[in-house]
């Protein structure tokens, strides 16, 4: 049964309605996800960015004083779950400060670190990992109006985790396969519905031709679809007419043929 529906008309288009459909959902579900993924990254990086200018300014008054805003990074750690640390870091690349849960402030300060970045005097956002190549991080680098004596400014690290976005990112996919489901049996019920739109006036064809061969030329095939197919069945209709057409010429010629010959 399997075979004679994979090989029917109705089988081919119902399978290709369906595969044409999913194909859609799945891209506008996919498209979707990175969408959602990329405003929520969007939206955690610019606080992250807010909140490391106001850190940075934080800084600058503390060191005035000549202070360290330990309660100040306190708050802003507690605040903000995304925080992994924040450094304070010279040119050359010395913790001055440091503000990290995975190590002691003891172990932090006084260590010497390397980057491109020290020394910047603009934002930048860049890619990191922590610690020592474990977890993946967006690393935003703050310069800070404190300079050494060449003029370079000194550098606010800020380690922003992701594991927040990964774990939107795993709601949303659970959020799309709810909203796939439904929408599966949907697409299945949009998919019967067209192929029995196109299969029916076939089927009704196929019938009207079977009957016609069995000799009823008087029947005629009744198609409302405003298409092709109205016009072929309008076509097969005309067809018949004409072979009734002849079939009666014929038996009139043949009727006339008997009358002479027994004449």
């Amino acid at each position: 049964m399997f075979k004679m529906f994979k090989n029917s008309i109705f089988g081919k288009i119902f399978g290709l309605l369906i595969f044409i459909l999913l194909l859609v959902e799945i891209a506008i579900i996919l498209i979707s996800l990175k969408q959602q993924e990329t405003r929520i990254t969007e939206n955690l990086i610019n606080r992250s960015e807010t909140l490391a200018k106001i850190a940075s300014r934080q800084i600058e008054i503390s060191y005035q004083n000549k202070t360290l805003p330990f309660e100040f990074f306190d708050v802003l750690s507690s605040k903000s779950e995304d925080i992994v640390f924040l450094w304070l870091t010279k040119p050359d690349g010395g913790v001055y400060f440091a503000n990290d849960p995975e190590f002691t402030t003891e172990v932090i300060m006084g260590k010497r670190i390397k980057g491109s970045f020290l020394g910047t005097e603009k934002t930048l956002i860049q890619d990191w990992t922590y610690p020592q190549g474990v977890d993946k991080i967006k690393l935003i680098v703050q310069p800070v109006g404190i300079k050494d004596e060449e003029g370079k400014p000194w550098s606010l690290l800020m380690g922003v985790s992701l594991r927040s976005i990964a774990t939107a990112k795993r709601a949303m996919i659970f959020n799309g396969l709810r909203l796939f489901i439904p929408t599966f049996f949907l697409a299945i019920f949009i998919s019967f519905y067209l192929t029995r739109r196109i299969t029916n006036p076939l089927e009704k064809l196929k019938q009207g031709a079977e009957i016609i061969r069995k000799g009823n030329l008087d029947y005629r095939i009744e198609i409302k679809t405003g298409d092709e197919l109205e016009k072929l069945a309008g076509t097969f209709n005309k067809m018949t007419e004409d072979l009734r057409n002849s079939q009666r010429a014929l038996e009139e010629e043949l009727k006339k043929a008997k009358e002479l010959d027994r004449m």
